[in-house]
Order: structure tokens, then sequence, then C-alpha cells
């Protein structure tokens, strides 16, 4: 069973607005074929509604349509969480920063639905 206690897993919250069959908490348990069912239901939703995600997986040549396994869906790298505005165009209730320690640039991880941190 998948239980969802890292609030690293949000993202699959913010969107079930956008999304109504991924409902996710940090109390729901899913099996591990659910949670792979979800995770592809979000990744396909991203590669269409995020240009920056889009365009990064094109060129890696990737059709969101043939990934078939949790394994396959490509990482952004955190460098562009630094340098991009990673949205699916939403409207952003609230921006988290990374404290940029040792003098690098803070990441940004943009939030569309607070209610997803209160649950957490």
């Amino acid at each position: 069973m998948y239980k969802n206690s890292n609030p690293c897993h949000i993202s699959i919250m913010q969107t079930k607005t956008m999304i109504p069959s991924v409902h996710f908490s940090p109390d729901n348990e899913l099996t591990d074929a659910q949670f792979e069912e979800r995770a592809l239901e979000l990744f396909r939703y991203q590669a269409t509604k995020n240009k920056t995600y889009s365009t990064f997986i094109e060129h890696l040549g990737v059709d969101p349509m043939k990934v078939e396994r949790l394994t396959d869906i490509p990482f952004l790298p955190v460098e562009f969480f630094k340098h991009k505005k990673i949205t699916d165009g939403s409207s952003i209730a609230k921006t988290f920063s990374s404290s940029g320690t040792t003098g690098s640039t803070p990441s940004c991880h943009y939030v569309a639905d607070l209610s997803v941190y209160e649950k957490s």
C-alpha cells in the first residue's frame, strides 16, 4: 500500500478540481496499482497543461500517451524550479520557496490550493 505522508506528493491534490477522479489525501491508502494509475493521469495532465513541462518532455522525445509505467515519467530537473515558473496556468494562492542556502538561487513551488497543505 502507498500511504501519502510526504507533502512533496501534494501536486496530485492541487489539480483535483481539474481532474475530478484524482483525489488524494494523507489519509488515503492506495494500492501500488491505484497510485500508479493516478500518477500517470496527473503526468498526462501536466504534459498538456504545463507549458514548461510539455516543452521539456517534447525535447526528450517523450509521447505522454506512450508512457505506461510510473518509472517512465520524466522528472523535471530541480534547476527548472529556480529559473522557470512551473504551473498549469491555475491561479496561485501561495508561493513556497527554498532557503537558497549556500548562495544559490531559491527554487519556487506554486500552490493553487492551500487546503492541500492544511490537510497534510
